[in-house]
């Protein structure tokens, strides 16, 4: 089973802000995605992207005597996704291409690292 953030708490509400503050165990999650949308549909949606550790957010900018739906998801280490089917072509002694099929998260980069060999 995937973890579960823990219990949302709203707190320090205001009429165009609050804190949403949430438990979970350290080391769980790579971020924390916080989506806030008008329940009515008749303002603008936040999404809101957090580092996995954090426990808590400052939402501002909301629009006074309206309902909002509020969401927090975690995203785990596992789910952030490693390239698949890595292929190397066009290979010469000074350059290659290197194509592989993304996960299917979103991913904001890859990292490719050469290390020569020798012998």
């Amino acid at each position: 089973p995937e973890p579960q953030l823990g219990k949302l708490i709203l707190s320090n509400i205001t009429p165009d802000s609050f804190i949403v503050s949430w438990t979970t165990q350290a080391g769980l999650f790579a971020k924390i995605v916080i989506n806030v949308s008008d329940a009515r549909s008749l303002h603008e949606s936040q999404q809101l992207t957090v580092p996995g550790d954090t426990q808590q957010a400052h939402i501002t900018g909301l629009v006074e005597n309206t309902a909002y739906d509020v969401s927090v998801t975690g995203t785990t280490w596992a789910a952030m996704g490693s390239p698949k089917e890595i292929m190397f072509s066009d290979i010469t002694d000074s350059a290659a291409t290197v194509s592989w099929k993304a996960p299917t998260t979103q991913v904001e980069s890859f990292r490719i690292t050469y290390v020569p060999m020798t012998g």
